[in-house]
Parts: structure tokens; C-alpha cells; sequence
């Protein structure tokens, strides 16, 4: 059996038992893949658990809702006592009141309230369904994102450790000639200059890494000194190529959107908010039945409970109608009609702000895309022309420096590169969120 799928074994085993998979993983060799972290990230997130919690609550709250129209049975027992201190007392004297009842009460006609606040239940059942499908999706943007930006910083450094390496060692030739008479003492300012300029962009890099590791960490909700291995690898020039090759064309369909759906879902909700309020406002009718069964003065009379127990069965109508409330009933029509007005100039907001904010990032992917062809096509060149000095500098045709100006050019060439990959991913991922197709597009990684 395989590392990775020893791994797998056990992540799962952690969500099935619900436990905290960090243990199991840290029995496995080999380091965190992007599916790993994000697993990891659903798993760990309070916000995401909230969500869930919520979507349960609201479950429960449209099945309560969905009983108005249900019979209930409801027991009621009182028992107290009583003496006539002054004046004629009842022969005999009865000390105790004891009541028992036990009512089937059945709600035939409401004024169609129920059925309203059914409607309300069930509208936030399905908000909160979204809300959490909106909570998992960017939960899973925010550490993919995260995850390739620490993919570039950390192929940066790799980067710029070979630069400051041969920086020094060029420097440590120059030094030595300068000290034997050999180079100028500007030759040895200019490539100290140089190899400091290496170490300051070395430890910048170093920096922006910790940055990098620590949102990525925030993003997984992990501590910040938790100590994970990730698996970051260098990108080739064809795993660019695949992806400029499918670049998205138009906007995405964002009708599916959680934003979009919510904002429609608000519009929704402000129409039943009406239809209470209209509803208050008119007369209220209701029709109930129950059936009774009650037993009194059964305690310290020494009768059964049953002597004089007995069944009754009644029908209510009741009908209520405001006269004059100081227009609150009114208010209160007139508010939601004017949140109704709000949600929606709200959602069409929304729709036009959904348009730009995609036709920006349909831009920014075409414009990524081309730097990485260009950026491809330059690290082709600078590749090629590496191999050149490399052959002559080993035959002795090249100087020391221009061996050391091709392996420059060719690391910025490689640096510039990594930069337009990974921001293309970067955007890429963002447009797959949008379009709603975001896992498929991270089970290339």
C-alpha cells in the first residue's frame, strides 16, 4: 500500500469517527496535498460547523412550523388549599382544590397565518442551505488561494538560494583576485553591492513565506505554530500550456450564485413579510375545537377521581378586528412594502456589480494568460541560451561572468514565469468559484 493512500485511509477514518484527523496525519510520511488541506479546512472551521448547526436549526424550525394545522394534547394538574377562617363554613369543610385535565385541542382556521409563517420557515431553510454551500465554497477559494500563493513564494526562494549562491561564489573570486592586484577595487564594490542585494531579496522572500504559511494556516483554522509539510512542486512550461489552452471565453452563469440566490430569497421573504402585516391588519378569525376530560376535588374529600370526572367538547369563534392602534398596523405594512422596494433595487445591484466584477477577472485571466505564454517562450529562449554559455564556459570560451549573467537571466526568466502561473491559477480559480465548478478545477492539483 502506497503513503499516499495510507494517508487517505486515514483522513477518512478521522471524518467517519469525528476526530481530529492532525495525529493520523502526522503518522504519514511525505507532506499536506492542496485536496489534504482543504479536506483538512472543512473539518476544522468553526464558521463552516456554524453553518451546518444553522442549516439543522432551520430544519427543525420549518418542522415545528409545519404543525400549526395539528392537533395537541396537553395535561394540566392544580392543587391548592383553602380554610374559612372567618364566617360560615361548608359542611363539610373543603380544604383542598384539586383540578386534573387533559385537553385534545385542534386549531381548524387561523386566518391563514400559519400557512404564511410555514412559507417564512421554509424560506430560511433554504437561506441557510445556501449559506452553507456559500461557507464551504469559500472556505475552499480561501485555501486554495492561499496554497498557491505560498506555491510561488516558496519556488521564489528556491530561486533566489541559487542566485545568492552563485552571487557569493562569484563574489568570493572576485574578492580573492582584488586581494592578488587582479580586479579593481569597483570590480569588488560592484559584486559585494551585488551579493548583498542577493541576501536582502533572499531574506525579503524568506519573510513573505512566513506571511504566505500563516494565511494559509488561518485559512485551514490550524494554529499558527502548527508545523505542516506541504506538498509544493515546480511548475513545467506544459502545465501552463493546458491551462492557456482552456482559457474561459465568456462570463461564467452566475445565476446559481449563493449572493444572487440569497438577495432573490430576500426579495421572497419581504413579500410574506407583507402578506403578516396585510394580515394583522385585517380582521382575525379564529375556529378551534377541544376535547376535555377533567376530574376536581378528589384530594382529602375521600371520593375517587372518577366521581365526578367528565368529557367536554366545545367549538370556538373567535373574530378580532383593531379599531385603532396610533397607525402602527399600518407602519408596519407600509415598512415591508418598503423593504420588498429595497431588496429588490438591491438585487439588481448585485446583478450589475456580478457583471463587472467577472468581465475584470474574464480580463485579468486573458492578460495572465499572455504573460505566461510570453514568460514561457522567454524561459524556452533563456533555457537554450543557458546551454550555450554552460558549453562554453566549460571549454573555456566564456568568463566566469557572463556564465553567471545567462544563470541570472535564466533564474528571472523561471522567477517571471512562476509569477504569471500562479496568478493565472489565482484568477482561474476565482472564475471556476463563480461559475460554480471550483472542485473540478482543483483535482488537477
Amino acid at each position: 500500500m502506497s503513503v499516499n493512500t495510507l494517508r487517505r485511509i486515514r483522513f477518512g477514518l478521522a471524518f467517519l469517527l469525528g476526530i481530529d484527523p492532525c495525529p493520523l496525519l502526522a503518522q504519514g510520511a511525505g507532506y499536506l496535498t492542496l485536496k489534504e488541506s482543504i479536506d483538512l479546512a472543512l473539518q476544522q472551521s468553526s464558521k463552516f460547523k456554524n453553518s451546518r448547526t444553522l442549516k439543522e436549526i432551520s430544519a427543525r424550525n420549518r418542522q415545528s412550523a409545519g404543525n400549526y394545522n395539528l392537533p395537541s394534547l396537553d395535561l394540566a394538574s392544580n392543587i391548592g388549599a383553602d380554610k374559612t377562617l372567618v364566617g360560615e363554613k361548608s359542611d363539610p369543610e373543603k380544604i383542598y382544590n384539586t383540578q386534573l385535565g387533559l385537553t385534545l385541542g385542534l386549531k381548524i382556521y387561523d386566518n391563514g397565518e400559519g400557512r404564511v409563517k410555514l412559507d417564512q420557515t421554509e424560506i430560511e431553510e433554504r437561506e441557510s442551505d445556501i449559506n452553507l454551500r456559500k461557507s464551504r465554497d469559500d472556505l475552499v477559494l480561501a485555501v486554495s488561494q492561499a496554497w498557491f500563493e505560498l506555491a510561488n513564494k516558496v519556488n521564489q526562494e528556491a530561486l533566489k538560494k541559487q542566485r545568492n549562491a552563485l552571487v557569493e561564489k562569484q563574489f568570493a573570486a572576485t574578492e580573492r583576485q582584488y586581494r592578488e592586484g587582479l580586479k579593481t577595487r569597483k570590480d569588488f564594490l560592484r559584486f559585494k553591492s551585488e551579493m548583498q542585494r542577493a541576501r536582502i531579496d533572499l531574506a525579503a522572500i524568506g519573510s513573505d513565506i512566513k506571511v504566505a504559511k500563516t494565511r494559509l494556516l488561518r485559512s485551514m483554522s490550524q494554529p499558527l505554530d502548527a508545523t505542516w509539510q506541504y506538498a509544493l512542486s515546480e511548475p513545467k512550461p506544459s502545465d501552463g500550456a493546458k491551462f492557456v489552452k482552456e482559457l474561459p471565453q465568456d462570463i461564467a452563469d452566475f445565476s446559481h450564485l449563493p449572493e444572487l440566490r440569497l438577495a432573490e430569497l430576500k426579495i421572497k421573504s419581504s413579500v410574506i413579510d407583507i402578506t403578516l402585516a396585510e394580515k394583522k391588519n385585517a380582521p382575525h378569525v379564529q375556529l378551534g375545537t377541544q376535547l376535555v376530560y377533567g376530574a376536581n376535588d378528589f384530594i382529602g374529600t375521600g371520593r375517587r377521581y372518577d366521581e365526578q370526572d367528565k368529557v367536554t367538547w366545545g367549538v370556538t369563534l373567535g373574530v378580532t378586528y383593531n379599531i385603532w392602534d396610533f397607525g402602527s398596523r399600518r407602519n408596519d405594512i407600509r415598512n415591508a412594502l418598503a423593504r420588498k422596494g429595497i431588496a429588490e433595487v438591491e438585487l439588481t445591484e448585485l446583478h450589475q456589480d456580478l457583471m463587472a466584477r467577472l468581465e475584470t477577472l474574464l480580463g485579468a485571466i486573458h492578460k495572465e494568460a499572455e504573460a505566461l505564454t510570453l514568460n514561457q517562450e522567454l524561459l524556452t529562449l533563456e533555457t537554450e541560451s543557458y546551454d550555450q554559455l554552460e558549453k562554453g564556459f566549460r571549454l573555456g570560451q566564456l568568463g566566469f561572468l557572463d556564465y553567471i549573467t545567462g544563470v541570472t537571466n535564466l533564474l528571472d526568466a523561471k522567477n517571471n514565469y512562476f509569477q504569471s502561473y500562479f496568478g493565472l491559477l489565482s484568477d482561474l480559480s476565482n472564475y471556476h468559484y463563480y461559475r460554480g465548478t471550483l472542485d473540478e478545477f482543483l483535482a488537477h492539483f
